[in-house]
């Protein structure tokens, strides 16, 4: 008798806390007011607690500002790359990064954007997940956070253009945000902190009424690198759609990556990108936006990994359609890094410039 109710006041318990986690992200996502933002910083990991909540916020961004000209689209490889850094008009370019999406990913989130008539008004520019970064994973596979851009309905409606593969990797891309959303324990730590705060600033009847967060500093005018996220990293972000790095600690080392493991992209994915490539080139003609593909450069000496080679067999098609720019030759100019994956503004800057999207000094 006393296993049972142990047992079913631990489970209680778990999603009890689970739903906490849940309840004060909605509750704060919902109630982020990004009028006026300017150069002021959202403390994310206040605001969205957990890497997956990330995208509800950077989407709250996009659709309270006017269209840019110009949207940068690819994942976290992208994330630190500022249209503001270099002193461009934040209605002129947005950085559309986020997470671990694929192509395959950006392929869905241009879908729903141009459903929301959200889509930059000019040109798309995407960065491919460099080959040599985690031995061709997230080119076309789904990432964790397709659930994001692809509901359930839309799923099954469109279950003829999913491999066998890709339909198990998006059924766990909708578990795992759940699992995610409700059982992680620094999530669970975060809401706490944030409940602790309320109720020591204001009544029960005020929190109950669903329409009041406290104010954490969460959106400040200074990244204050003591309200970091355990993992210390992606904590704060600008309205231009990027993080800033300053309180990150990056390491700059050469070859990082391992590329003897596994491959993520093989011969079988090469018709794959293909059609990918000539879906996401059908929307843009649609919607008559310039289009531009970019595959960014890791810090590594050269390399002609497996994935690589395979990866050229796969551009020697797609370029035929698109305009595909290589710039893994630039792997060496450590000007350009934050770490071994991560790009930094001055390596905007030379995409602008050898794209000619823009005319910057």
């Amino acid at each position: 008798m006393f296993s049972k109710k142990f047992i079913l006041t631990f489970i209680l318990i778990i999603f009890s806390i689970g739903f906490l986690n849940i309840y004060t992200s909605q509750l704060s996502v919902k109630n982020l007011d990004l009028k006026n933002l300017g150069n002021k910083y959202i403390n994310m990991r206040s605001y969205s607690l957990n890497r997956l909540n990330d995208f509800k916020i950077q989407s709250k961004i996009i659709s309270s500002k006017a269209r840019p000209k110009i949207g940068l689209f690819g994942n976290h490889q992208i994330a630190f790359m500022s249209p503001k850094k270099i002193n461009l008009d934040e209605n002129l370019l947005h950085n559309y990064q986020y997470g671990d999406f694929s192509i395959f990913d950006t392929y869905f989130f241009l879908k729903k954007l141009s459903e929301q008539n959200l889509l930059p008004s000019e040109k798309i520019v995407i960065f491919f997940t460099t080959p040599n970064n985690d031995n061709g994973n997230l080119i076309t596979s789904l990432s964790r956070q397709t659930k994001h851009v692809i509901n359930f309905h839309e799923f099954m409606k469109n279950i003829n253009e999913f491999s066998l593969n890709d339909t198990f990797l998006l059924f766990k891309s909708y578990m795992q945000y759940y699992y995610d959303s409700m059982f992680d324990y620094q999530t669970t730590a975060t809401s706490i902190k944030v409940l602790l705060n309320i109720f020591s600033n204001i009544n029960l009847k005020d929190f109950f009424n669903k329409d009041y967060i406290e104010k954490l500093d969460l959106i400040t005018k200074k990244d204050n690198c003591d309200m970091k996220y355990p993992n210390g990293k992606f904590i704060f972000l600008r309205n231009d759609g990027s993080f800033t790095e300053n309180c990150i600690k990056f390491n700059l080392i050469k070859n990082q990556k391992d590329l003897t493991k596994n491959l993520y992209f093989k011969n079988k994915d090469i018709k794959k990108l293909y059609s990918i490539i000539s879906k996401i080139n059908s929307l843009a003609k649609e919607k008559k936006l310039e289009l531009y593909f970019v595959i960014p450069p890791v810090y590594e000496d050269l390399r002609n990994s497996k994935v690589d080679k395979i990866f050229n067999k796969a551009l020697d098609e797609s370029i035929k359609i698109v305009n595909i720019f290589d710039h893994r030759s630039l792997r060496q100019k450590k000007e350009f890094f934050l770490d071994y994956d991560h790009v930094n503004s001055e390596y905007l800057k030379y995409v602008i410039k050898d794209l000619r999207l823009l005319k910057i000094n």
